[in-house]
């Protein structure tokens, strides 16, 4: 009876196959990591305002995202998916209720999860004050030549601070609530004038009397707006008549309460 020979490269190849059936591929294990987050918010936001996005990472797949310990509770929220946190409740961002927003942020992936802390500071912002426009009936107030500044008949009494009149040597008017006479740098004091329309208020440039109009004579009939500074009205008013005799006589008009 014929032996069946076996060529000896088929027996090694059959060797070979044989061994690597028992390989075993390596288990990776996995790895989280997540980075600490802060952010500077001005008070005021509105709900759903974007803050910023938590940095987490894996080494395979992807990460889910989470918040505990959130304090104030509820005053913000995080997408699991992408991490963004956001704004969930408006009232929490007030500075003179809190200054500060805290929690713990989680990712995790496959059982392995990361904490890292989360941190917002609440910005206080200074809110403008409306400003307060007289827009009321027009007013109009005549000093007549050579009429006594020191009377009341021929002082225009805007407020109990800025009382306007002319003297009758000439120069400019003055507060004689609180001048004597006119200071040419400084008179009227307590207030400060711009060229232009009471509706255009947030774009005029404000300064003394004289450096804002020059010679008044020749702003007879323009548009100018008076700040009462310790008061802090605006008016608008316009020069009627400006006499150029060193007589005090002068005339305007100006809106009222």
């Amino acid at each position: 009876m014929k032996k069946l020979l076996i060529p000896l490269f088929i027996i090694s190849i059959l060797a070979i196959i044989s061994c690597g059936d028992s390989i075993e591929t390596p288990t990776i294990a996995t790895t989280v990591n997540l980075s600490a987050f802060s952010a500077l918010v001005d008070e005021g936001v509105e709900g759903g305002t974007l803050i910023g996005t938590i940095n987490g990472s894996t080494n395979q797949g992807s990460v889910s995202y989470a918040l505990s310990n959130v304090d104030p509770g509820g005053a913000i929220a995080i997408d699991a998916s992408s991490g963004d946190i956001t704004v969930a409740d408006a009232s929490a961002f007030d500075f003179d209720i809190n200054q500060q927003i805290t929690a713990t942020a989680t990712a995790s992936n496959d059982g392995v999860s990361k904490d890292a802390t989360l941190t917002i500071t609440i910005n206080e912002v200074e809110m403008e004050t409306p400003k307060v426009i007289w827009t009321g009936p027009t007013v109009t107030f005549t000093k007549v030549a050579d009429a006594d500044p020191a009377d009341e008949a021929n002082q225009d009494r805007i407020t109990d601070n800025v009382w306007i009149t002319r003297g009758n040597d000439g120069g400019q008017i003055f507060n004689i609530k609180s001048e004597s006479s006119a200071n040419k740098e400084a008179s009227p004091a307590d207030t400060e004038w711009a060229i232009g329309s009471i509706e255009n208020i947030d774009n005029l440039t404000f300064q003394p009397f004289r450096d804002a109009l020059g010679k008044p004579k020749d702003q007879i009939a323009t548009d100018l707006v008076v700040h009462l500074i310790t008061d802090d009205i605006y008016i608008s008013l316009k020069l009627t008549a400006w006499a150029d005799e060193k007589n005090g006589g002068f005339a305007y008009e100006r809106s009222s309460m």
